[in-house]
Formats: structure tokens, C-alpha cells, sequence
């Protein structure tokens, strides 16, 4: 009642035993109490149903009211209810008393906000390979053979080129970036103008931002707590490690393995051509865009599989050769093995 009656839009009228609220506005009947042993009940018979809560009573109070007591349900669903009247007590409303253009629920605006959805293809990607980079740190639960937790991935914005390094903290990856420059950027002569990341401590430290600085690097950093903002690295990582299980459960290695299989994944995704390739559709896969060479298959192997290397044991009576697993690649020169032994 307290809130009732200090609205000012609403005038209070005591006609006998019955207490009338009114509109100030046009006279309209909003509630109609009845005295009964000394309180005062509403009549719902006689009370027409508008809104006692707003400052002026509009044509849509009604609605608005049905609105609210609906819990703030769709408009659209409201519309239904009253056209095929699936409830009682709806006080002589239509469908025609729900406005084609809802009126505004400051409730619902706050509660029901979204955020706009991204759109699939960047019209500002990168055209010039190396140009910008998405960078992203995955985080793993299991320990990798050599202690690391963390595997910071590159993503060129241009080619979607990866190119990944395992961390055993986070602070580390300062020191990757230092790698990543001397390893890619001035390797390959690559013009690289930005680096887009989330706002992580790893990539908003001091040590981080000199280096950028230093390099002549410009950095991006997306919105906070939006991960699809940096949607391009986000998706990477996911298809990454989804090869990395696959590959894991093929060999039967354990998880610890999980770094030598991302590196392993890496390696191999960089020579299978996408679906947005400069060039065209799987035209032409990141490696030949950005290094002008044409991989090969020739040396390819499946993860994990059984292989034999040579070993000099200084003594001629004792086998040469000894049996590993292959878990990765040096470059396109060396293989990578791992001896149980």
C-alpha cells in the first residue's frame, strides 16, 4: 500500500466502505478496495487491471502489468496466451491490448542483455602474411614429460601459421616471445605489425610491453572477460588440442606426452592446406604462404609409431640399432624419438 499510495500519479478516493485509487492523469479506475472487520481488501472483480507501479499510466499499463505478473515472459508469448486464451482471469484483455512494439522493461533490459555476436569473417584480417599474430595460452591439468603446464600458441592472422611453445609458468611467456622474434619474425624477414591477446597478467607485465616496444610491435588487447573477442586464437587452440587427444589415444602414450604431441600437431597442421587460405580455399596450405616452399609428405610418419635408430655401442659384438617411438620432428631435417630405455 506504501508504495501505492505515495505515487503521484495515482489520487486516493474513499467513497463509503470502498477506497478508490484514480489516475491523475485521465480518471482511469486503477484498484478498488473493500473495508472488511476493519481492513481493507481489493476487489478483483471491480478493479480493472493497470498498473499501480508506473509514474503515468499509459495505454500499455495493462499489458505491462500482465507483463511483470508473467515474470517478465516474451511479448510474443503474452500475444499467444491471449489469442488462444490457454489461462483464465485475464480480465477481458486481447491480443490487440499487446503493442506490435513492446514497450521498454527497464527489468528485462538489464537482465535479459546479451552480447552481440561476432561476426564469422574479420573484415579487417590480415592480407600480408606474419603481418599480425593472435596469441593464446592454453592451460593443461597434466605435467609434460619436461615440467611444463602451459603452451603458448601463436596464430598468424594472415595464413593461420601456428607456432607453439610449451611454459612451465606463465611469466614465461616473455621469454617466448623473445624466441618467437628471433625464431620467426626475423628468420622469415616478417612484417609483423601487432600481436592480439587477452589482458592475462602474462601479456599486460611490464617485461611484455618493453619487448613489444623494443620490437616495434603494436599490441591489441581484447575486451576483459570475452574470450570469443579473441575468438581467432580461442578456436586454434581448440582445434589443436583436439588433434593432440586424437593422436594420444591412437599412440597409447600417456597424457604426460601432451607437449610432444602439440608440438608434433603444430608441425603437421602448418602443412595441411585451410579453408581460408589466402589463395583460395585449401589452395595452398600456411607453410607455402608464408615461406614461397611446398611441403612434402615424403617424411611423414604416424605419432608414436615403432621405428629403429642407429646407436654405436663401441663394441662390434653388440647390436647397432635400437628400438624408440617416434613422438616429433627438428625441423624438416631431423626426427625426434623417444627411447623408453
Amino acid at each position: 500500500m506504501a508504495d501505492v499510495i505515495k505515487d503521484k500519479a495515482i489520487a486516493e478516493v474513499v467513497e463509503g466502505r470502498i477506497l478508490v485509487f484514480r489516475s491523475r492523469v485521465d480518471g482511469t479506475e486503477t484498484w478498488r478496495f473493500e473495508q472488511r472487520d476493519g481492513l481493507y481488501v481489493l476487489c478483483e472483480e471491480d478493479a480493472l487491471v493497470h498498473s499501480a507501479f508506473t509514474v503515468h499510466p499509459l495505454p500499455e499499463s495493462r499489458a505491462m502489468l500482465l507483463h511483470r505478473r508473467l515474470g517478465h515472459c516474451a511479448w510474443s508469448v503474452m500475444k499467444e496466451i491471449l489469442r488462444h486464451e490457454t489461462a483464465e482471469g485475464l480480465y477481458g484483455m486481447t491480443a490487440a491490448d499487446i503493442p506490435d512494439d513492446p514497450p521498454y522493461c527497464r527489468p528485462c533490459a538489464l537482465a535479459k542483455i546479451r552480447r552481440m555476436p561476432f561476426a564469422r569473417v574479420n573484415p579487417h584480417r590480415a592480407t600480408i602474411p606474419g603481418r599480425g599474430w593472435h596469441v593464446d595460452i592454453i592451460v593443461l591439468r597434466n605435467l609434460a614429460l619436461t615440467g611444463e603446464k602451459y603452451f603458448l600458441l601463436f596464430t598468424d592472422d594472415a595464413t593461420r601459421m601456428w607456432v607453439g611453445y610449451g611454459l612451465k609458468r606463465k611469466s614465461a611467456a616473455s621469454d617466448a616471445l623473445e624466441s618467437f622474434h628471433r625464431d620467426v619474425i626475423v628468420y622469415w624477414h616478417l612484417p609483423t605489425a601487432f600481436i592480439k591477446s587477452d589482458r592475462g597478467g602474462e601479456f599486460t607485465s611490464s617485461r611484455f610491453r618493453t619487448l613489444l616496444l623494443g620490437y616495434g610491435i603494436r599490441q591489441f588487447l581484447v575486451t576483459p572477460r570475452d574470450p570469443a573477442a579473441n575468438g581467432s586464437a580461442e578456436r586454434q587452440g581448440q582445434t589443436l588440442f583436439g588433434d593432440v587427444r586424437a593422436i594420444l589415444v591412437d599412440s597409447g602414450l600417456p597424457p604426460s606426452f601432451w607437449l610432444l604431441a602439440a608440438t608434433f600437431t603444430v608441425y603437421i597442421r602448418n602443412r595441411i592446406p585451410r579453408r581460408r587460405a589466402l589463395a583460395g580455399p585449401f589452395k595452398k596450405t600456411p607453410y607455402e604462404e608464408m615461406t614461397g616452399i611446398k611441403p612434402t609428405f615424403k617424411r611423414l610418419h604416424v605419432f608414436g609409431c615403432l621405428c629403429t635408430y642407429f646407436h654405436d655401442p663401441g663394441n662390434k659384438l653388440l647390436a647397432r640399432g635400437r628400438s624408440a617411438r617416434l613422438v616429433g620432428y627438428v625441423d624438416d631435417t631431423y626426427y625426434l624419438l623417444w627411447d623408453a630405455a
